[in-house]
């Protein structure tokens, strides 16, 4: 007899080209335990699209497939003890020992959500659990192990989808003995459920901006390259987004101020992360301070002001408003009295303060490729900026890596009988040996 129908599926994503299925067990497996899934998907929901079969097909052993992290060994749910009714004993301590249940876990057994509390408690054992709550399940060994943020029992995920294109997906179980249940679907017992995976569209291809008056710009840009048939990424861009940011100097003061008496004689120095200035003299010039700050490696420009230059009292403004090092957000400015001639007052204070953060300006980066060469050399190379991922990356079908055949001056492909229908579309660039083709 076979099992029954697999209960509780769901479709969620899990990546721009891939989607997470799940399921619970089939409330009976036909007297015989499960050994496999069998997973099917297609873009209609009769799963004929591919002469009359469905589009892709996996089988994944029930093992594989199982999101238990443990089994239970020992239970007392009938115990009159009700310190042992709490009690669960693992079989395996890898759980505990990979740090995978630990004292706050909420895991579930048997559809029942319980708390960690205790691990060996009383010398139980390291496998041994304590539970925030009696266990009032019907058996006492053999039940798996759930984190209680596990959506079902079992799960498969489906890689090399297309982004944008909505897929129903099927699963039945399969017992040893070979024979296998009916399907269920998403939405069962009502109208079949798709899902697509979705990505976001690539950065546009180019982009230029021409001064129009003193007041407005023009922007010219260009869509993401190497757009699906559906859309860029899989689904169709529906807008862009410009923004236009203007840059903020980094403002910040200083001030030293007698409590007592008057400011005539003394220095110190103003240092920015190691880099420090040369002594400043009280009441020196504003031209002074800006000069001693741009002699650091780590600024590049400033611009100070003098705000207050009484006989009690001297502060400046200092404006970060270099290209490089000083555009941005800066560090509060250091002050520092040590080996300078003392201030003429014991009694005073001083205040380093950040009127408001700077934002930086655009600053382009700028890259030089350079060749050299004893004589006159051929050929080309290649370029890449900005890259992530694995230029060579193969495509891998059900049967392995994908080879293909192709005539000189041909622009057909043949792929030697394996259906990648599901791996490439139309706009996707690829590489056969050293010559790079798009899909038309």
């Amino acid at each position: 007899k076979p099992p029954s129908i697999p209960r509780d599926m769901t479709l969620t994503e899990s990546g721009p080209m891939s989607l997470m299925v799940y399921w619970n067990s089939p409330s009976s497996n036909g007297g015989e335990p499960l050994n496999d899934f069998i997973i099917e998907y297609d873009i209609s929901p009769a799963f004929t699209t591919s002469d009359g079969l469905p589009m892709g097909s996996s089988t994944v052993s029930e093992t594989n497939a199982d999101t238990s992290i443990g089994l239970i060994s020992t239970s007392f749910p009938m115990h009159d003890d009700q310190v042992l009714r709490k009690r669960l004993v693992l079989s395996d301590p890898e759980p505990v020992t990979q740090n995978v249940i630990g004292v706050g876990s909420e895991i579930r057994v048997e559809d029942q959500k319980m708390v960690v509390t205790a691990i060996n408690e009383g010398g139980c054992g390291t496998v041994c659990l304590t539970m925030d709550s009696e266990y009032i399940g019907l058996k006492t060994s053999g039940m798996k192990v759930y984190l209680h943020s596990s959506v079902a029992e079992y799960s498969f995920e489906q890689n090399g989808l297309t982004p944008g294109i909505s897929y129903y997906f099927r699963v039945a179980a399969r017992s040893y003995t070979g024979l296998a249940g009916p399907f269920t679907f998403w939405g069962y017992p009502g109208t079949p459920l798709s899902l697509a995976p979705l990505s976001v569209p690539a950065g546009v291809s180019g982009a230029w901006v021409t001064p129009i008056s003193e007041t407005e710009l023009r922007i010219d840009f260009e869509p993401p390259l190497n757009e699906n048939s559906e859309g860029s990424n899989g689904a169709p861009v529906t807008g862009y987004f410009v923004e236009v940011s203007a840059p903020v100097k980094e403002v910040q003061t200083i001030s030293i101020t007698a409590k007592e008496g008057l400011l005539y004689s003394g220095g110190y120095r103003l240092y920015l992360g190691n880099e420090e200035t040369r002594c400043i003299s009280i009441g020196a010039s504003a031209k002074t301070v800006e000069l001693y700050l741009e002699e650091l490696s780590n600024i590049d420009d400033v611009d100070v002001s003098l705000l207050d230059g009484t006989d009690n009292r001297v502060a400046y403004i200092i404006s970060f408003d270099g290209d490089i090092l000083s555009n941005g957000n800066q560090e509060e400015l250091g002050f520092k009295q040590s080996d300078c001639s003392p201030i003429s007052l014991t009694s005073y204070t001083h205040s380093i303060e950040t009127v408001h953060d700077g934002v930086a300006s655009f600053v382009p980066e700028v890259v030089s490729v350079k060749t050299s060469a004893e004589d006159f050399v051929s050929g080309h190379f290649e370029v890449s900026y900005d890259f992530e991922g694995e230029y060579t990356q193969l495509i891998v079908g059900e049967s392995g890596p994908a080879h293909f055949r192709v005539k000189a001056g041909s622009t057909k492909v043949d792929t030697l009988g394996e259906d990648l229908t599901s791996f490439v579309v139309k706009g996707d660039r690829l590489k056969i040996l050293d010559e790079i083709v798009d899909v038309a």
